[in-house]
């Protein structure tokens, strides 16, 4: 892989420190695609260019080489998943990139009122339930649950591996369903809570670990 700079870069014009990475010559087919990466507590979308240039928003020395080593590597993993041509075995932990689910809806979605937020997390445990779709007319226990959490969760789990330009294999997306579905529990709860005018730090917000995206189209 060939990089501009192993390091963070500072703006002279501005102070502030940023990732700045070449893009590899066998991967310039995704310029002017987006990448999202992990900038502090959030995810930061830019477009690939000749190289991936994103802010750390900081101009603190120690804290910058503290955000670049966290975006560094989620931009190799970018890299990574897009050289890929086999399915990725996901671990327990990386399931967890269903938090990206979690943020799109507890930090953008209007409240609203908390009846439907209460409707939400109930479809969605008729879903792990099996209870949803025909799932309830297929034999056996196990199958219906299988076919009404993938009804259920299914487009939004495809949305999260758009998003990380991911391809998984079937046991990875199984545990990958079933992570989305809390991640929608947690979200909804958030949203309860918040339309009945409580806006306390909500606890779930720190469970998903930070991972970035590549590869989604401009």
């Amino acid at each position: 892989m060939a990089l501009l700079m192993a390091r963070p870069w500072k703006d002279p014009k501005t102070g502030t420190w940023h990732l700045r990475q070449r893009v590899p010559q066998d991967l310039i087919r995704l310029k002017g695609h987006l990448v999202t990466l992990p900038v502090t507590d959030r995810f930061v979308t830019v477009n690939i260019g000749e190289v991936v240039q994103v802010s750390l928003r900081t101009k603190d020395q120690r804290e910058a080489k503290e955000r670049h080593a966290v975006a560094d590597a989620a931009q190799r993993r970018c890299w990574d998943s897009q050289r890929s041509n086999t399915p990725t075995r996901l671990s327990h932990q990386q399931a967890a990139l269903a938090g990206t689910i979690y943020t799109a809806f507890a930090d953008i979605l209007y409240p609203g009122s908390p009846e439907t937020w209460t409707t939400v997390q109930d479809m969605n445990q008729m879903a792990r339930d099996g209870k949803l779709g025909t799932g309830p007319l297929m034999i056996g226990k196990e199958a219906a649950q299988t076919h009404a959490m993938e009804l259920h969760f299914g487009p939004m789990t495809d949305a999260v591996l758009k998003r990380e330009g991911l391809v998984i294999d079937r046991e990875s997306r199984k545990l990958l369903i079933k992570a989305v579905g809390y991640a929608l529990d947690s979200a909804a709860a958030k949203l309860e809570r918040n339309a009945e005018f409580d806006y306390s730090p909500d606890p779930a917000a720190s469970r998903f670990p930070k991972m970035g995206a590549c590869g989604a189209s401009a």
